[in-house]
């Protein structure tokens, strides 16, 4: 995970889309940012992809040199480099939707914000060893 503290300097680059999404939703939507309605969780949906699409085209060079892809050439390690990517975003989001269910959220800014943060440790654990034997 060390590797992956090399991370941080880009990471707010990843997360301003989605932080633009909200407060763009929050300032012009017509309920506020509350997560009273289905238009909220279409915003907060849109904000989360918004931000694994910056992801992946920021550090898509880093991410898809996973260690556990070193070894295996063509459509393996293509399908071992998308099924770690959609493994972190998978436990991402049933982590945002465990702790959206388990506590009352007004805001949409703050499973938007546990989404990122379990995303970035996650992603910082599997890009670590790689940015570590970079050197």
């Amino acid at each position: 995970m060390l590797g992956g503290i090399a991370l941080l300097p880009l990471f707010p680059l990843v997360v301003l889309p989605a932080f633009l999404i909200v407060v763009l939703y929050s300032i012009f939507g017509q309920r506020g940012e509350g997560l009273g309605d289905r238009s909220s969780y279409v915003v907060l949906i849109a904000s989360c992809l918004a931000y694994w699409l910056a992801k992946e085209i920021i550090l898509g060079s880093v991410l898809t040199e996973t260690v556990l892809a070193r070894g295996l050439v063509g459509w393996n390690r293509t399908l071992v480099i998308w099924a770690i990517q959609l493994g972190i975003a998978a436990i991402s989001s049933g982590f945002t939707w465990w702790q959206m269910k388990r506590r009352q959220m007004d805001s949409i800014l703050w499973p938007v914000l546990i989404f990122i943060a379990c995303d970035m440790v996650l992603t910082m654990l599997a890009a670590g060893p790689t940015l570590s034997q970079r050197g």
